[in-house]
Parts: structure tokens; C-alpha cells; sequence
């Protein structure tokens, strides 16, 4: 049961962490495109 409880609470780091990836990447994106134009 523990090692489940630790197996779950790892996946939701990897999804929050991966969350914020994409996040950032499109704010870079919009910001380039805005320096762009």
C-alpha cells in the first residue's frame, strides 16, 4: 500500500511538472512571437 501511495504521489509530480513544461513553452512562444511582430 505504501509503495503505492508512493508510485501515485510520483505520477502526479511528473503531471505537474510536465503541466508547467508546456506552460512555459507557450508563453516563450507567444513572447517570441510578440517580439516578432
Amino acid at each position: 500500500m505504501a509503495c503505492y501511495a508512493h508510485k501515485h504521489k510520483g505520477n502526479t509530480q511528473n503531471q505537474l511538472e510536465f503541466e508547467l513544461e508546456g506552460f512555459m513553452q507557450r508563453v516563450l512562444i507567444r513572447h517570441a512571437n510578440t517580439l516578432r511582430f
